[in-house]
């Protein structure tokens, strides 16, 4: 596991260092990066990005208050295909309230003890894995699948049909898709037809019957309900969709 941590203070970028070093959830088993510049991360994820080779950051640790660019700002600058999980840290919990309105982030205390700080990880990361993959058991085995993979789900003889990029999984349905669409809509699950769940991070279009989704390879053709109005319903969630996408950037 690789974790990146930014302050521009030595006293709490080493202070940070060792809470991360010795936290229980990974202890003995992680390389810390550490920076002094938010811009000299930024680059570095830049070119992460750029090389198929690379060995991403699990975690991003972020001082908010930095001369040059700011943990903000440079939240804001993270490249597209970034998954790592962003944590703030900062001497002013006043920041709180902007941090939950715009990101999926934490905010810690520089001042947290390791006890506090193990604490705060675990329960993020708790968040973040429920928020970020399905998860189901399928003959015998757990099976998490990020919701970027999934292109559709469809329900048939009481059963779903996981369509992703890794293949389909066809498990018996604890969940009805529009139980499914209520809990997991803030990643994009909607449901377009009574036995029809697509992912809006790969609608390309619509007409009156059909939604056309874009999975980089082909185009997947998935029917859409009569109830939906013309379409209108659907065009309204994707724009949703996409401006929750916007601001948890």
């Amino acid at each position: 596991m690789r974790i990146a941590i930014c302050d521009d203070e030595i006293i709490h970028l080493e202070r940070l260092k060792t809470l991360v070093l010795n936290c229980s959830l990974w202890r003995g088993n992680v390389t810390v990066l550490r920076y002094q510049q938010g811009q000299r991360l930024l680059e570095d994820l830049e070119n992460c990005e750029k090389s198929r080779n690379c060995e991403k950051f699990e975690y991003i640790f972020l001082d908010i208050d930095m001369p040059g660019l700011s943990g903000i700002e440079l939240c804001n600058k993270l490249p597209q295909g970034t998954e790592a999980g962003v944590i703030f840290v900062s001497s002013h919990m006043n920041y709180q309230p902007l941090i939950d309105e715009k990101y999926p982030a934490l905010l810690i205390s520089k001042k947290s003890s390791q006890d506090a700080f193990d604490d705060a990880i675990r329960a993020y990361k708790a968040r973040i894995d429920a928020l970020c993959r399905f998860e189901f058991t399928d003959k015998g085995k757990d099976i998490k699948i990020p919701f970027k993979n999934i292109f559709y789900i469809t329900m048939s003889d009481h059963h779903l049909m996981i369509n992703t990029r890794g293949g389909c999984y066809n498990i018996p349905a604890r969940l009805t898709l529009r139980e499914i669409e209520e809990n997991y809509k803030n990643q994009g699950l909607y449901c377009c037809h009574k036995s029809y769940l697509i992912n809006l991070r790969y609608y390309s279009a619509h007409d009156f019957k059909t939604v056309y989704l874009d999975n980089g390879n082909k185009e997947i053709k998935i029917p859409l309900s009569r109830k939906k109005g013309k379409g209108e319903a659907l065009k309204s969630a994707y724009l949703n969709y996409m401006i929750g996408e916007i601001n948890a950037l």
